[in-house]
């Protein structure tokens, strides 16, 4: 079994994870300059992002989506 997962892990992981962190990281600072809390998300899908977003709820006047 244990075969079986180190298999899938070396399937499914690319050294591209730092990468998608890295790009997260960029978009919470980024939403931390606009006055946001700092979060920060990309999907990957097949090792490609496709879609990407930074926080934009502002709890004082509700919460705004921006894309």
């Amino acid at each position: 079994m244990e075969l079986i997962i180190k298999s899938m892990e070396k399937r499914y992981m690319n050294n591209n994870h730092e990468i998608y962190i890295r790009k997260c990281y960029e978009l919470a600072i980024n939403a931390g300059k606009k006055g946001y809390d700092t979060f920060g998300a990309v999907l990957v899908s097949e090792g490609n992002i496709i879609a990407e977003a930074e926080n934009t709820a502002d709890y004082k006047n509700g919460l705004v989506m921006i894309y």
